[in-house]
């Protein structure tokens, strides 16, 4: 008898870097264009400058993740460099959601909570294929 096992389908280790790319240059654009009333959505104190600048550093980290997708070959300082960042936001998103957690609105609480989870797995998938990323 012969047993067949379905895998799902490799996706190569830099596909992450071109997604992260892409996401996070929209997310900055939208962000820094849309600091105002997102403030106003998230119900928290802050100036609006923050997410301001919050979109705006977006940008070149959209364009790390782009020259990591297209390098001919990544090191580990690269490679440490997206780990501190991904791992950073996500500290830094959920000291966000414990500072302000009495001021933030429940959207507000939403959309902070889903993009530190989005960050997350991206930060996993990346985790997963640095080791074909870095041989």
């Amino acid at each position: 008898m012969t047993t067949q096992v379905q895998t799902l389908p490799r996706l190569h280790p830099r596909a992450v870097y071109w997604l992260d790319a892409a996401v996070s240059f929209a997310m900055g654009v939208a962000v820094a264009a849309m600091a105002g009333p997102l403030t106003a959505l998230a119900g928290w104190p802050m100036p609006t400058t923050f997410l301001l600048l919050v979109g705006l550093i977006l940008i070149p980290w959209s364009a790390y993740n782009l020259w990591t997708a297209r390098a001919a070959s990544v090191g580990g300082a690269a490679f440490a460099v997206h780990l501190v960042v991904d791992v950073g936001w996500v500290v830094g998103s959920v000291a966000l959601l414990l500072a302000y957690a009495d001021t933030i609105t429940p959207l507000g609480f939403a959309l902070i909570a889903a993009q530190a989870v989005a960050v997350a797995g991206v930060g996993v998938i990346k985790l997963i294929g640095a080791r074909a990323l870095l041989a």
